[in-house]
């Protein structure tokens, strides 16, 4: 025994008579000396069972039993035990009332314990956490309040040796004056012993401490402070705390390679619902999942220890592994055979867990996304299942016909079966689309309706709408973007405006920024309505002001100079009556990105010499080459260029039959429209079009891909659409 182990056996020893037989204090003070010899005997044979549980989760049919019951029910029908030992000591976890005992067992009979029997402890401490959840912890407050009832009531019950306060004051031992006499002098003789041992500074430090800390613990109101606020605490916290529980970590850790598939999914399955990433063993067993072979699964148990794989994934998601090659490695085998059949049938929980967790992950696998394309459109998915499987293939913006074709689907599903769909489940596919630069108007117009009715309905109620503000605000600006000369988007705009009156401190950064990009989308500014038609031009200032005033406050405006700098833009050419302005430091920024862009003449100069080289020559129309677009620099311009901004966006004038158009070259646009373009493009072209002058915007990208003769006809397209300005103002 080394010297610092006996010194603090001594001072627990040293204890008063009432806490030194206390069966807690005897308990907790015995594990750390008998810790090491029981682990010599400590066993792990991972092949020795096999587990059909299907999930380690609590079954919510079973609310009325107890969780060792529900676990020792599934432990009992699934598995076959090929040693008494490790049966019997499953036997054991099953009979403990709580993760108290558990612990102690995990303790007191680690030497005879198998690996089966660690996994088995950690399931069941995942129970008794889940179950914990599930009721009303007292506060803390409480507890001491109950507990000073408890110790002034001039008697103590307990378990064991316990403590009553007589009349006069003096302290006694509830039980038999024999017994107490006979613990008490027990105990002393012990005591004396160890002290003899010690030497002269060994003694003042165990004198020290009896006088500093241990004389503590006589007070029964600190006796029932620390019990209350252990069990205040949540279940799955106590349980972490514990330093049981570590010890059961740590041999998990030491024996993971010997884990099969199913054990170590339970494991990783355990840690997550008790809320303890111990990356540690996370990555541990990470590792080992690789390395085991997945291909031998076949039939039922592919689908169960599938499901089990795809949770185990979820769970390493949530601890924050992005980017792992686990993922691909578990949807590739859950997919395998159904398409090696050619039957492209898998179950429908299986296809839609996968899916779910490429939406969430880093990591892209052409073949799953193939093979659950072949997939989604002959299992019967419900809205909800849907809205997720448009997310899914929007999140990596892969933007390719496999996944352009899925999202076509979704939008038709979402026509036929319009009724079936909740708004959240409506916005979920409109951010998919978006997502993914991609336009139908069906889906569009039905969430801006019904986004429409459930904004009034919660303004005449003073009531929440079913989405959050910053949701409600990122959804119109989706909607601005790919539909901004829409009536329905404009009342929805004008209505929201409204709602935000009784929930402005609920309005974020983002939601302003998103909320002013709306109004310069859509030109919506100056036409706001309030509850009452008297204070119309009040309401319409206050609330542009007050969203305005929330730009810049924070720091997500960094992640939108560029945007930023055209709403400024917007708001000093077309709205100036505005007094509110964004900040400087804003402005300045968003100023440098905009010269990164425009600073030096047109941002696409071969594309905009290329068009005026067909429109000359392919053509025929008279266009000077050396002044097609606005001038080349800044530093080329004249104090009296700079009193218009507009004109110096770089665009062609094409003048035809009498009438002149410009055709600008966007960014950024929608990827089925192409003419159609959307973010601070768009608000450029409104800019353009404040004056009178008809637009027509050319995505560059969409250029570059045409050849020779599409480009001809295109052009040719746009000299005989001049006369209906009405066409060319809403392309």
């Amino acid at each position: 025994m080394s010297h610092v182990t006996r010194l603090f056996k001594c001072i627990l020893r040293n204890c008063p008579s009432s806490i030194a037989v206390s069966p807690e204090c005897v308990l907790f003070s015995r594990y750390p000396f008998k810790l090491h010899r029981e682990c010599r005997g400590f066993h792990s044979l991972s092949a020795d069972f096999r587990d059909y549980t299907g999930s380690s989760t609590v079954n919510p049919k079973d609310v009325g039993a107890t969780s060792t019951e529900k676990a020792k029910r599934e432990q009992e029908c699934t598995t076959v035990y090929v040693n008494e030992l490790c049966m019997q000591m499953d036997q054991l976890m099953f009979n403990c009332k709580d993760h108290e005992d558990l612990l102690v067992l995990l303790v007191t009979h680690r030497g005879a314990m198998f690996l089966h029997n660690l996994v088995t402890a950690l399931k069941l401490l995942q129970s008794f956490a889940e179950q914990g959840r599930l009721k009303a912890h007292q506060p803390d407050a409480d507890d001491l309040f109950s507990g000073f009832n408890e110790v002034f009531k001039h008697s103590e019950k307990q378990s064991g040796v316990g403590v009553a306060i007589g009349d006069d004051g003096n302290v006694s031992n509830s039980r038999g004056d024999t017994m107490s006499t006979d613990v008490t002098s027990e105990v002393d003789e012990n005591r004396n012993q160890e002290l003899e041992a010690l030497t002269e500074t060994e003694k003042q430090i165990v004198k020290r401490a009896n006088e500093e800390i241990l004389h503590h613990f006589e007070n029964p109101a600190n006796q029932h402070y620390l019990r209350a606020t252990a069990h205040s605490r949540p279940v799955a916290e106590a349980i972490v705390r514990d330093e049981r529980y570590d010890l059961l970590m740590h041999d998990l850790y030491a024996n993971r390679t010997n884990l099969d598939v199913e054990s170590a999914c339970h494991v990783i399955i355990a840690l997550d619902s008790l809320q303890h990433k111990y990356f540690r063993l996370y990555n541990g067993i990470l590792r080992h999942l690789m390395r085991l072979p997945l291909d031998n699964l076949n039939g039922d148990s592919a689908n169960r220890i599938g499901k089990l794989l795809l949770k185990t994934c979820h769970c390493y998601v949530k601890a924050g592994y992005y980017d792992s090659p686990l993922y691909s490695k578990v949807c590739r085998e859950i997919y395998k055979r159904p398409l090696e059949q050619h039957h492209y049938s898998v179950e429908t929980e299986l296809l839609m867990e996968s899916l779910k967790l490429f939406s969430k992950v880093d990591v892209y696998d052409p073949s799953v996304f193939i093979g659950a394309s072949s997939m989604v459109t002959k299992v019967p998915l419900t809205a909800d299942d849907i809205s997720h499987v448009a997310l899914a293939y929007a999140a990596h913006h892969n933007y390719t016909k496999l996944h352009d074709d899925v999202l076509e689907w979704v939008s038709k599903e979402i026509q036929k079966r319009a009724s079936e769909f909740t708004i959240v489940q409506l916005a979920r596919c409109v951010y998919a689309f978006a997502n993914m630069r991609l336009y139908f108007q069906e889906p569009y117009n039905i969430l801006i309706q019904r986004l429409t009715d459930d904004v009034e309905r919660a303004t005449r109620s003073y009531a929440k709408t079913a989405l959050t503000i910053p949701q409600i605000a990122s959804i119109v600006q989706l909607v601005s973007n790919y539909a901004p000369h829409s009536l329905a988007t404009k009342k929805l705009i004008h209505n929201l405006m409204v709602y935000l009156e009784d929930f402005i401190e609920e309005i974020n950064e983002e939601s302003a920024i998103n909320m002013a990009f709306a109004i310069c989308a859509t030109e919506c500014q100056g036409e706001l309505r309030g509850k009452d038609d008297n204070i119309v031009a009040d309401l319409n200032r206050y609330m542009t002001s007050f969203i305005w005033r929330i730009i810049g406050s924070g720091t997500e405006w960094e992640r939108h100079k560029y945007r930023i700098f055209a709403i400024w833009l917007f708001h000093i050419l077309m709205f100036p009556e505005l007094d509110m302005n964004i900040p400087k430091r804003c402005v300045v920024s968003g100023m440098r990105e905009w010269l990164l862009r425009h600073g030096n003449g047109p941002q696409f100069p071969e594309e905009f010499d290329d068009i005026v080289h067909i429109l000359h020559h392919e053509i025929g129309l008279k266009m000077d080459p050396a002044a097609v677009a606005s001038p080349g620099s800044f530093n080329e311009l004249g104090h009296h260029d700079l009193m218009d901004p507009i004109s110096l966006f770089p665009s062609i004038v094409v003048t035809a039959n009498g009438k002149t158009i410009k055709i600008l070259m966007n960014e950024k646009n929608c990827r089925n429209h192409p003419y159609k373009p959307i973010g601070v493009d768009l608000i450029v072209q409104n800019l353009i079009r404040s004056r009178g002058i008809p637009v027509h915007s050319i995505n560059y990208q969409h250029w570059r891909s045409m050849d020779r003769k599409a480009k001809i006809q295109h052009l040719e397209e746009i000299i005989q659409q001049i006369d209906d300005d009405s066409r060319l103002i809403n392309t």
